[in-house]
C-alpha cells in the first residue's frame, strides 16, 4: 500500500480568521483553499516491503498531474528527514529546493518546494544539498 495526503494553503484562511472556526472564520478557510495555488503535501507513505518498486513515483506523477488540472502551480512538501536520501532525491529529481530547516530533538529536518508544477519526468530544479544550493 501507498498514500499521499495533500491540501490546498490554508494559511492566509487561517490569518483571517484568527485562528478561530467559528462562528465565521471557516468561511475564510474556505474561500483560501479555493483561491490558492499552492498545494501543501502532509504525509506520503509506501510500506515497507514494497519500496523501491515504482509505487513514489506513480503517487508522484499521479499528484502533479491532479495538481495542475486543477490550477496548482506550486507543492511545499511535509517535513523529511535529511538523512532519508531516497525521499530527498525524490525531491530534487522533482525539481524541489530545500526552503526551511529544523532540528527537533537531535533529529535534522527539511521542507522542499516545487515552484513549478511541471512534468513529473521533466523537472529540474535546485539540489536538497544546501552546499549547492549558494
Amino acid at each position: 500500500m501507498a498514500c499521499v495526503i495533500a491540501s490546498p494553503d490554508t494559511s492566509e484562511g487561517l490569518q483571517h480568521a484568527n485562528g478561530k472556526l467559528f462562528p465565521f472564520g471557516f468561511l475564510h478557510i474556505l474561500r483560501a483553499m479555493r483561491r490558492s495555488k499552492q498545494l501543501d503535501l502532509f504525509l506520503g507513505a509506501v510500506r515497507p516491503d514494497l519500496q523501491g518498486r515504482g509505487l513514489t513515483a506513480a503517487l508522484g506523477v499521479s499528484l502533479f498531474d491532479a495538481a495542475r488540472q486543477r490550477g496548482f502551480t506550486h507543492l511545499d512538501s511535509h517535513l523529511v528527514m535529511e538523512r532519508n536520501t531516497r525521499m530527498c532525491a525524490e525531491l530534487e529529481r522533482l525539481g524541489a529546493v530545500v526552503w526551511k530547516r529544523y532540528c527537533t530533538s537531535g533529529i535534522r529536518w527539511i521542507t522542499a518546494a516545487v515552484t513549478q508544477l511541471r512534468s513529473a519526468t521533466r523537472s529540474r530544479g535546485g539540489s536538497l544539498d544546501p552546499s549547492q544550493n549558494r
